[in-house]
């Protein structure tokens, strides 16, 4: 039985020819999640597949609290609260958007 969800986002032209498609998780991801969901059947999906993610998210929220300077990833890849705010009334500003075009 394959467990395993996967998802894709399709860039297209604006006739419509695909340009891009991009899959999650990736080959390598895939197996490793395949192996982990079979080995433990009580794990929530999303917390397998992502599971690197939020690994990744965590690290350099830590590394951003610590002031780890040397890492110039961390310190771009996490944003104030403030940005985050922003970030989040634009996306709803979008989402708004986007339903107003396909009602």
């Amino acid at each position: 039985e394959n467990r395993a969800v996967v998802s894709f986002a399709v860039v297209k032209s604006i006739a419509g020819k695909e340009i891009k498609k991009f899959l999650s998780p990736d080959g390598d991801s895939a197996s490793r999640i395949e192996h982990e969901l079979r080995r433990d059947t009580e794990m929530m999906h999303q917390f397998t597949i992502e599971g690197e993610d939020y690994m990744e998210l965590k690290r350099r929220v830590v590394d951003s609290i610590l002031g780890k300077e040397g890492d110039s990833k961390s310190s771009r890849s996490v944003i104030s609260i403030q940005d985050g705010i922003e970030v989040l009334r634009l996306s709803n500003y979008c989402t708004q958007e986007i339903e107003s075009v396909l009602q």
